[in-house]
């Protein structure tokens, strides 16, 4: 007689679970650490931020209303005795986030994945970045050619962008799931570190609130109620931001004005960007259909996405100040998109017939993604370049 072998219960399923995060972690952790010595040590924006520190430690007062890395890099540099310099503690805060990023990410990956496949793909995941393979960027010859221009989840030169990813992925989680005070919380604290995905997720706030709510059969009065609640500490977050900034130029329309500064040719720098998810919700638009986190992502990725277009900061040193919430909102179309596409290449039938032909043809969009990024990632280890 064949002898039965009882299934796992929870208990093993969780130590599995944990292990692969905890391998992930560790992972990544090697594979950034030296990525962001180069950064803190070349000329990325890591050097403007930790000069802000050192002017915070000085004058034991915040550089501006978006002080959230710089504080959370001197606490860090204190946990040793003596206290370490803040170049080390900025390598290990944004290292850190960095493995929080690809945790959360593995997480949300376990509703359909097992852990150690969660675990892979969201390491993947990390190093998509819109399809170029380019050494320099063909208008700014000092950089890469991935993120100026196009919209890339994959930065690494930007610290309060590297800090505010898993912010941001708990942030669409919380909110996502319907825990009101928890996402209130994370939308106004991610403000003091970069403002930008909260910018582009207020706006859709309203519509994922009446969505949830008449599904719940709730009245519209309570269903405003509980927006403006939700809403109200991140609101007032940047309302304060807005009105005491002394950095930020004058808001102005110029449809693609700022986007011209990095792109000769905008159509293609958009098709590079959104190759995958794009091709993905036209072939499998059954399975997006069944999939309203889908549109969620999307949505807040459009209103980016319509900021940078549209907007521009006149009197701002940096034409592309708008164009940060593109790239944290376009990481979470990613991770959808590749959760949708390994479910559905799991499945037998999807590779017959004309499926075969669309699914293989994602499939090889997906691998220049990762190919670029990580040729990207390489010349940050090696040149420096961002």
């Amino acid at each position: 007689m064949a002898h039965l072998v009882p299934r796992a219960g929870p208990a093993a399923d969780s130590r599995r679970r944990a292990v692969a995060l905890a391998a992930l972690a560790l992972g990544v952790a090697c594979l950034f650490w030296p990525l962001f010595e180069r950064m803190v040590a070349g000329p990325s924006d890591f050097g403007g931020h930790l000069r802000f520190a050192r002017e915070m430690e000085r004058a034991r007062a915040a550089h501006s209303e978006r002080f959230g890395f710089e504080l959370l890099v001197l606490a860090l540099s204190r946990l040793w005795a003596p206290p370490r310099d803040l170049a080390s503690a900025a390598i290990l805060l944004a290292t850190a986030a960095t493995a929080a990023k690809a945790v959360l990410s593995a997480r949300w990956l376990g509703r359909e994945m097992a852990p150690a496949r969660a675990a892979a793909v969201a390491a993947a995941l990390l190093f998509l970045a819109p399809i170029t393979f380019a050494a320099r960027h063909p208008l700014r010859s000092a950089h890469s050619a991935v993120h100026l221009g196009q919209m890339s989840g994959l930065i690494f030169h930007n610290p309060t962008t590297v800090v505010v990813f898993p912010l941001v992925l708990a942030l669409f989680v919380a909110s996502w799931r319907g825990r009101a005070v928890s996402t209130s919380l994370l939308a106004a604290l991610q403000c003091f570190v970069k403002p930008s995905y909260v910018a582009a997720w207020l706006p859709v706030l309203p519509a994922l609130e009446v969505w949830r709510g008449r599904r719940g059969g709730l009245r519209l009065g309570r269903i405003a109620l509980r927006t403006a609640a939700i809403a109200a500490a991140p609101a007032a977050v940047l309302a304060w931001q807005f009105l005491t900034s002394d950095s930020l130029g004058t808001i102005v329309v110029g449809p693609w004005r700022a986007w011209r500064v990095y792109s000769a040719d905008i159509p293609l720098s958009i098709a590079r960007s959104l190759a995958f998810p794009a091709l993905l919700a036209a072939v499998h638009w059954r399975e997006v259909r069944r999939r309203p986190e889908h549109f969620y992502a999307w949505a807040v990725f459009a209103v980016a996405f319509a900021q940078y277009a549209l907007l521009y900061l006149r009197g701002e040193g940096y034409a592309g100040n708008w164009s940060w919430g593109r790239y944290l909102a376009i990481y979470v179309v990613f991770l959808l998109s590749v959760e949708l596409f390994v479910h559905v290449a799991a499945r037998r039938e999807s590779w017959r017939g004309w499926r075969a032909a669309a699914n293989g043809g994602l499939a090889a969009l997906l691998a220049l993604h990762l190919g670029s990024g990580l040729f990207y990632y390489w010349q940050g280890v090696r040149n420096g370049l961002w």
